[in-house]
């Protein structure tokens, strides 16, 4: 499978490119900072290239597309510390000619919508050593998140222990900055820069502090439970964000600087409006058979942020379900699940009510859920087949 960008080539490897992968191998700055010795030899890149290159349908050549040139390796294997079937570990290398131009964040944005798009996973990890400021910095500026250190993780072909910085991308964190995708629309790079646009102007006037609970990317609600100097030592200037989700027990930490959304939860007032008007939120009408077509749909409406968009996915995967009579696929049924958990989120900090309690109070506004929103699909469906007459 060959993955394209805007300047690269994503392509398996070949048995002709042995004598690249020696000139971006033998320099020490990549092999220190991958983890592998430096090659010395044609042999051992020729080693290498059968070991681990070629035939492996998830490990590229990063080619630029402008000359053919041969960069660097970037690929998604197994991820020894996660015993869990739809989770990947991504590991690159570039040699040291083409540090500095973006391409290593451009090849890394492309794999892992390839993998969460493609290969169905529900998350990415990743590790990079404590003083590889670059990989770190390309992690971040892809939307993984600092999850901790672990320390005295790997022994070295030099006998030297190194710590392993560890990150992480869920397939739900869906960052404005990420969208290269294969099958990218201009309606969603139009919707995408606006987002990124308002994110940045928002957050020239919003510093949050401890204490605060904000909807941070499509993780949903968090809690800010500190605002610190950054944990690494090259950035002692920058401030991070510890953040907790009101729905999980992972840590994540973020610059305050970071591009991923962000933005305060809804005053108890707006929540207490939105409830009452669930009836009258219309179904989308939007439909499609391609699974990948309905998932890059669903994927948008998790990128407004919008809890109103929210409550009409819920609604038109309800109504869906109704039309044809059959059970809903994997990607409604996921798509459908996360949002409510996005949207109860939010409503349980807003109304101050225990998460496990937002439905009851649902119902409790508007009646019995299942009952009114399909009778609202029911009666939306029924309004858009009058005005087509």
């Amino acid at each position: 499978m060959t993955l394209q960008t805007t300047r690269l080539r994503l392509r398996p490897f070949r048995e002709d490119d042995v004598q690249a992968i020696y000139d971006n191998s033998a320099a020490p700055e990549v092999g220190l900072n991958a983890g592998w010795k430096p090659h010395e030899s044609l042999t051992e890149s020729y080693d290498v290239l059968h070991l681990m290159f070629l035939d492996q349908p998830t490990v590229w050549a990063i080619e630029r597309r402008g000359d053919g040139q041969l960069m660097g390796s970037i690929g998604l294997i197994a991820d020894s510390a996660r015993q869990y079937g739809s989770v990947r570990s991504v590991g690159y290398s570039l040699g040291t000619a083409y540090w500095g131009r973006g391409y290593m964040t451009e090849a890394l944005r492309a794999v892992t919508e390839y993998g969460f798009e493609r290969m169905s996973l529900d998350l990415i990890s990743a590790t990079c050593y404590p003083d590889n400021a670059r990989s770190r910095r390309v992690l971040e500026k892809c939307g993984f998140a600092y999850e901790g250190r672990l320390h005295r993780a790997e022994l070295l072909w030099n006998g030297e222990v190194r710590d392993h910085l560890l990150f992480y991308l869920p397939h739900e964190v869906l960052q404005a900055n990420t969208k290269y995708n294969l099958h990218f629309s201009a309606k969603c790079a139009i919707i995408i820069i606006n987002r990124m646009l308002f994110c940045v102007a928002a957050r020239r006037f919003i510093m949050y502090q401890a204490g605060d609970y904000i909807v941070y990317g499509t993780s949903g609600v968090c809690r800010v439970d500190e605002v610190k100097p950054s944990p690494f030592e090259d950035e002692a200037d920058r401030q991070y964000y510890t953040l907790t989700p009101v729905t999980g027990t992972e840590t994540i930490y973020i610059p305050v600087d970071s591009p991923v959304f962000m933005r305060p939860v809804i005053s108890r007032e707006q929540a207490e409006t939105l409830v009452r008007d669930i009836p009258n939120i219309e179904v989308d009408h939007f439909t499609s058979h391609s699974m990948r077509l309905s998932s890059e749909h669903y994927q948008e409406v998790l990128q407004s942020h919008d809890c109103g968009d929210l409550v009409q996915l819920i609604k038109t995967v309800y109504a869906k379900s109704r039309r044809s009579g059959r059970r809903l696929s994997q990607v409604d049924q996921r798509y459908r699940k996360r949002a409510e958990e996005l949207l109860h989120g939010e409503l349980s900090v807003a109304l101050g009510i225990p998460f496990h309690e937002v439905p009851a109070y649902i119902e409790s506004v508007i009646g019995k859920p299942g009952k009114r929103t399909k009778k609202a699909a029911h009666a939306a469906e029924a309004s858009s087949a009058e005005e087509k007459e």
